[in-house]
C-alpha cells in the first residue's frame, strides 16, 4: 500500500484475520465466505474470490473475539491479487455494541 493512501485514511487499521460472510444487498443469493486482513474503526480489508465492484453495498458478518459483528458496508476499492481480489470497505452502519468490539482490537477503552 502506498504511503499516500495510508495518509488519506481517517481511521487507522491493524492486521487482523477474522472470518467474514459478505452478502450483496442487491442479490438474494448466499454470500461468500472470506477473511479480513486488516480491520479499522471505519472499515476493513478482505480478500474475495469474485469482484463485487467499487460502490457496491454489502452486508458483512464478521466474527471478532467470539462475537459476530454485523455491518452494512460500501466497497471503496478492489484490487486483483492473484486469482482473488483485495477489497477495502467503509462501514456505513454498525450497532454501537459491535463498534465497541472493534475498538477493543485497538486496545481502546470506549468508556
Amino acid at each position: 500500500m502506498s504511503e499516500t493512501f495510508a495518509q488519506q485514511r481517517r481511521f487507522p487499521r491493524i492486521p487482523s484475520e477474522n472470518p467474514v460472510l459478505v452478502k450483496r444487498l442487491d442479490d438474494e443469493s448466499v454470500g461468500s465466505f472470506s477473511k479480513t486482513r486488516e480491520v479499522g474503526l471505519g472499515g476493513c480489508m478482505f480478500v474475495n474470490d469474485e469482484a463485487l465492484g467499487p460502490g457496491t453495498v454489502v452486508e458483512m458478518f464478521i466474527s471478532v473475539q467470539g462475537r459476530v459483528i454485523e455491518a452494512k458496508s460500501r466497497i471503496v476499492y478492489e484490487r486483483p491479487k492473484g486469482t482473488q481480489f483485495e477489497m477495502g470497505v467503509e462501514f456505513l452502519e454498525m450497532d454501537p455494541v459491535d463498534r465497541v468490539v472493534i475498538e477493543r482490537l485497538f486496545g481502546q477503552d470506549p468508556t
